[in-house]
């Protein structure tokens, strides 16, 4: 199989194989901005608690789920040509705790957070454009304040967007040839990793 054919790094010149001009359909970036933030607090109500569960429940930690979402409430002009815009993330969180039994129980909940960033829109109005956000976040520590209410401290990596659908032209060496699969044994490679881990390799 030739390497311009394969996914992975350019070995030798990049021109070394483009064979043709793709018109492609993305999502295009027309501006992003990201942020960290450390130490955030939210109390939020879990639903969808593991059936059976017998409070009182221990926390034990709470981790994001993706799928993110950024709703807007209002825009407007901002210095530069940038404009500011506000709204509300939603995080899709789960809440891992045990209950009085000592049982491994879950609940999910979201995080709602206002944010207002400066970006950069479109100026033309015939463009249609969307922002998003999403947040990948850690929770730090957390306690129950009741059966279904808890207090939560995390951190989060907010990322937002502005993106429009785009026709885009691209240089390509053609298809992708994919090699043939390898059949894996999964005890074999179990056994493997467990041999490796007692041996110190």
């Amino acid at each position: 199989m030739e390497n311009y054919k394969a996914v992975g790094r350019i070995i030798g010149s990049p021109l070394n194989g483009l064979c043709e001009r793709m018109c492609i359909n993305v999502d295009c970036v027309l501006d992003a901005c990201r942020a960290r933030r450390d130490s955030q607090n939210a109390t939020v109500i879990l639903t969808d608690i593991t059936q059976g569960a017998t409070p009182p429940f221990t926390f034990v930690g709470a981790v994001g789920l993706g799928g993110s979402q950024f709703d807007v409430t209002s825009t407007c002009s901002a210095q530069n040509g940038c404009s500011r815009i506000s709204g509300t993330l939603h995080v899709p969180v789960v809440a891992t705790f045990t209950d009085a039994n000592g049982m491994c129980c879950h609940g999910n909940a979201v995080i709602s957070m206002s944010r207002n960033i400066v970006l950069r829109l479109p100026q033309n109005t015939n463009i249609d454009y969307r922002i998003e956000g999403d947040g990948g976040l850690i929770c730090v520590s957390g306690a129950f304040l009741s059966d279904t209410a808890v207090s939560l401290t995390f951190c989060i990596v907010e990322t937002y967007r502005v993106i429009r659908r785009a026709d885009i032209i691209v240089p390509t060496y053609g298809y992708a040839v994919f090699p043939d699969c390898r059949e894996c044994d999964g005890c074999a490679a179990l056994m493997n990793a467990l041999l490796g881990e007692e041996n110190g390799t």
